[in-house]
């Protein structure tokens, strides 16, 4: 990931290179990108929109800017660098609110394709990358108890398939689909 932080102050850009190896997105923040009222269902772009869009660095949570030698509000955002072969996405789904810890129960549009540059999280001139989504870890429960499945798709016979615990079935494509359970989404970028 390629971050830019923009102090408020004195527009001084500072930049950095961050590795990862998932991606971890707030559903929370992207709920509150939605306009207010929305009976909208958050979508995994949403998330990614939120994930990448500006956000303000104030209070506590102020940037120390190198020009002006102290700690500034500022408006910092994220931009892919370099696109991965597989994009792992953790669905945050666990939260703490007023103390005690909760699951968040709500329904995910799980977009079975992505492009990366078109919700303007790449540079601009970049090549389109195209993700297929190939797998998908389901939570149902909450935090006291909980049971996990998977949801794969084979290239062998082009199916997508459950595996609950030692039950393998066949079952419909789950790309483009409102799922509640969705907790971690694997794609793979497609040539």
């Amino acid at each position: 990931m390629y971050i830019e932080v923009t102090c408020s102050n004195c527009n001084n850009v500072s930049t950095a290179f961050e590795n990862f190896l998932s991606l971890h997105l707030d559903l929370l923040k992207a709920q509150n990108l939605l306009p207010c009222c929305s009976s909208e269902t958050i979508s995994i772009s949403d998330c990614l929109k939120s994930l990448c869009g500006p956000e303000e660095l104030y209070g506590s949570n102020k940037f120390f800017c190198p020009k002006c030698k102290d700690h500034q509000t500022s408006m910092k955002k994220l931009l892919f660098y370099k696109h991965p072969k597989i994009l792992i996405v953790h669905l945050k789904r666990f939260t703490k609110e007023y103390g005690s810890a909760k699951k968040l129960v709500m329904p995910i549009f799980v977009d079975g394709n992505l492009k990366l540059n078109a919700l303007n999280i790449s540079h601009p001139n970049s090549p389109i990358y195209n993700y297929r989504l190939y797998a998908i870890v389901n939570h149902y429960g909450n935090l006291e108890g909980g049971h996990y499945t998977a949801d794969c798709h084979s290239l062998k016979d082009d199916n997508w398939y459950n595996f609950n615990d030692s039950t393998v079935n066949k079952t419909k494509s789950n790309e483009n689909l409102t799922l509640n359970g969705a907790y971690i989404l694997f794609y793979s970028r497609e040539k």
